[in-house]
């Protein structure tokens, strides 16, 4: 029996037309803003400020809640209104902090720093993680820390011309790409529930494959 299959493939329309032609405007944020404290694989955030605390663009709101976490900015100045749940993009209800934005675009006084050649590894790495930014859902400062052994050894594997590697760091980098499999995994197996679908899981023992 034949593919169920047609030539040419599906091409919907992708709605370029609606901007390509259009100039570039800058757009700003009105209203509430809500900043959900889970916005990766790892641990939440800690807010760090209260209901009824002014805040300034460029402000922290939130440190790090764990080894795998990262701190939150406010992108506006305003008030806090509330410390609540709302719903994320994956349809979890999750603690938010939620900011009155005033239009007013009050930033914080930044510290000078030390051109990027004067700075030691460990002092951009922990530059990168104080800035809370993020890759592929973890703290991108921990995949950058991540130690990697050659990937073709030529010579014996003991041999001390292989860099060293630290185990106490790439257990928890492991660790994090296994979660990370695992939490992308269970989203689509709950998403596939919400429409109905029930899904068969298999387990074969290797002795008898």
């Amino acid at each position: 029996m034949g593919l169920l299959t047609f030539k040419g493939g599906i091409h919907p329309n992708d709605g370029k037309s609606l901007a390509k032609d259009q100039p570039i405007k800058e757009v700003i944020p009105t209203g509430k803003m809500i900043y959900p404290l889970s916005q990766h694989i790892g641990a939440p955030a800690t807010a760090i400020v209260a209901k009824g605390d002014a805040v300034l663009k460029g402000q922290k709101i939130a440190e790090a809640g764990g080894f795998v976490s990262a701190p939150i900015y406010s992108s506006v100045s305003g008030k806090v209104l509330a410390l609540e749940k709302h719903l994320n993009p994956t349809g979890n209800s999750v603690d938010c902090i939620v900011i009155e934005n005033d239009g007013e675009y009050n930033e914080v006084e930044y510290s000078c720093s030390k051109a990027l050649g004067e700075l030691s590894k460990e002092e951009i790495l922990n530059k990168i993680g104080e800035a809370g930014i993020a890759k592929n859902t973890f703290p991108v400062d921990l995949t950058i820390e991540a130690p990697t052994a050659p990937l073709i050894a030529k010579v014996d594997p003991t041999d001390k011309s292989i860099p060293p590697v630290k185990i106490t760091k790439v257990i928890p980098i492991a660790m994090i790409a296994l979660t990370e499999t695992c939490v992308n995994t269970l989203v689509i197996l709950d998403t596939l529930k919400k429409f109905g679908v029930t899904i068969v899981i298999t387990i074969h023992n290797e002795s008898e494959c």
